[in-house]
């Protein structure tokens, strides 16, 4: 099976909030809570100076991840625009026994990638992503997919990536 990989500033927006693993984001907002009960708490026994530093402290943990998820978005599209000369690349992806075989468009280039480097699968409203233990993803265009492909690569998610955790997001 062939599907259509796509990345563009549309899917890279979709995405966005999910190029974060659920990991690292429950770690920032429990610290900033920590810190900012912390800051509650310097405040009540009257250390401002202290109490104003660790508000800041957990004020910049909670933003961090919008930060960093338009950051990466950005990134992206700033490689692609140096490395294409366009924002937008096509290709497609697809699936063997063993391995999938990435195709970019834009360069004609393939890459394998064996099934158990997939860590994680999301499935937002207009596409698939599937994001590697590196972090790297693979945008599929799900417009693009007919009912049993869906069907075909939801079965490819659960006996070929077993490892890789399935999000159903927005």
């Amino acid at each position: 099976m062939k599907l259509h990989t796509i990345i563009d500033i549309n899917s890279l927006r979709e995405v966005k909030k999910h190029i974060l693993s659920r990991k690292l984001k429950t770690t920032c907002i429990v610290s900033a809570i920590v810190f900012f009960i912390l800051a509650i708490i310097l405040f009540a026994v009257k250390v401002y100076f202290q109490a104003v530093i660790i508000l800041v402290i957990a004020l910049v943990l909670f933003f961090e991840m919008m930060f960093f998820e338009n950051l990466l978005v950005k990134k992206n599209l700033k490689n692609i625009r140096e490395l294409y000369g366009t924002e937008k690349v096509d290709g497609t992806v697809e699936f063997f026994d063993d391995k999938m075989i990435i195709s970019n468009s834009a360069t004609n280039g393939t890459l394998p990638i064996n099934y158990q480097i997939i860590s994680r699968v999301v499935e937002t409203s207009n596409y698939f992503t599937m994001f590697t233990k590196q972090n790297s993803m693979i945008i599929m265009d799900k417009s693009s997919m007919s009912t049993d492909e869906t069907s075909d690569f939801l079965n490819i998610v659960k006996t070929k990536m077993m490892k890789a955790k399935y999000v159903k997001g927005k």
